[in-house]
């Protein structure tokens, strides 16, 4: 039974030392511009066949990377190790750029020139100012942007102080601030939603907010 299992399951890899050339471009389509310098990284792992459903992608290693040069374009030779049988090329995203498509892309094909193409978006940053009224209860309250990972930064503890909090956002459109807190004598959550208007500009900006008790709902 054993030796049946395995040959059903047998793990295979690539042979080693084929050279592949990836090619193609980034850019910020929604302002007609390109991504520039920017680190495009690829990923070799192994796809290992396993009793329950799908398989497991076992990572073996970054094997070549790159950068996007003035135009967005990037273009790269690697060499496979032999070790693995699928492959990632990733658009190394950041607090200013972000992925409005996935920024990886699985690819198994070697020997050939492939091109990949990533959509993104440059974001701009923003400072924050957010307050709570002292009628405000049920703290922490926790801020959510919507594209801006804060961390622990993301709780409101205190009402009557102001905290300051930077985020990125895409300058064409509106942003919705989410923020939600736990009633403590029902567990029901609430939120209250704030939207900043487009900025237009690149330049850094300010946005003020002033939460009160009334500003929050049952979700």
């Amino acid at each position: 039974m054993s030796s049946l299992l395995s040959s059903c399951f047998k793990d295979t890899t690539d042979e080693g030392g084929i050279e592949t050339r990836l090619y193609g471009s980034v850019l910020d389509t929604n302002n007609n511009i390109p991504v520039t310098n920017l680190k495009i990284r690829i990923a070799e792992y192994n796809d290992v066949p396993n009793i329950a459903p799908g398989n497991q992608e076992d990572f073996i290693q970054f094997i070549d990377s790159t950068t996007t040069d003035s135009n967005g374009n990037y273009d790269v030779t690697f060499t496979n190790s032999g070790l693995g049988d699928t492959y990632y090329i990733t658009a190394i995203t950041n607090d200013s750029i972000y992925a409005i498509e996935s920024s990886s892309i699985e690819f198994d094909e070697l020997g050939e020139d492939l091109q990949f193409d990533f959509r993104l978006l440059h974001l701009y940053p923003m400072n924050l100012t957010v307050k709570l009224d002292t009628d405000v209860q049920y703290t922490p309250i926790r801020m959510r942007p919507e594209y801006t990972g804060l961390g622990e930064l993301n709780k409101l503890k205190f009402v009557d102080v102001d905290y300051s909090r930077s985020i990125y956002t895409d300058k064409n459109t509106s942003e919705l601030i989410r923020f939600t807190r736990r009633d403590t004598l029902t567990g029901d959550y609430q939120i209250a939603e704030v939207i900043i208007p487009e900025t237009n500009t690149t330049s850094a900006t300010q946005f003020d907010i002033f939460l009160r008790e009334e500003d929050f709902r049952d979700q």
